[in-house]
């Protein structure tokens, strides 16, 4: 494991696109995340302690990236572009290009806020979209200091953040019936 107090969108990238799961500073609470592929999916879950199967969250640097996977009605759509970017999730259905990459009929997407994650979105830029997940042991609160990641969590590599007591991990809503529907929040 590396452990790293500084960040390097270069290095960062060159970790990520060699399949490297890293532990990163979000908008929200620290992150495990990793490029889009069924290793790193596996090695994230199980990391977490859960199922290797299950689905994770795809995180993207712009909505237009986005609906490049999913397929959304115009209420859908509207919803999108309402909330993101920003520290929300939304399960929407997959289109055929999202099926192809995560093969799941839906899709649990966010697009981070520029102004709060610069350094999260020029990552994105540079390595697409990746998945994303709250950093904790499954069933577990999320770890917010720096040693008790080093200590729980293997992963390979590790960016040092700042947050505040109160943050906390995203709101989930699922929009899948053309309804809006709180998940987690």
């Amino acid at each position: 494991m590396i452990k790293n107090n500084k960040f390097n969108v270069k290095k960062i990238s060159k970790y990520l696109l060699d399949d490297k799961v890293i532990v990163f500073p979000t908008e929200t609470v620290y992150g495990i995340i990793g490029i889009v592929n069924d290793e790193n999916k596996e090695k994230i879950n199980k990391i977490k302690g859960r199922d290797l199967k299950q689905q994770l969250q795809v995180t993207f640097p712009n909505l237009r990236e986005a609906y490049e996977w999913i397929n959304v009605t115009p209420y859908q759509k509207s919803i999108l572009e309402q909330e993101l970017p920003g520290n929300k999730s939304f399960i929407v259905k997959t289109s055929e290009l999202g099926k192809e990459k995560i093969k799941e009929a839906t899709i649990l997407i966010r697009v981070p806020s520029i102004v709060y994650a610069k350094n999260y979105v020029n990552l994105l830029k540079i390595v697409g979209p990746i998945y994303s997940t709250s950093a904790n042991i499954h069933n577990e609160k999320e770890l917010k200091k720096h040693k008790e990641i080093l200590e729980k969590l293997n992963v390979d590599y590790v960016i040092k953040g700042k947050y505040k007591k109160e943050q906390k991990s995203s709101q989930i809503f699922s929009l899948v019936n053309d309804s809006v529907k709180l998940i987690r929040g």
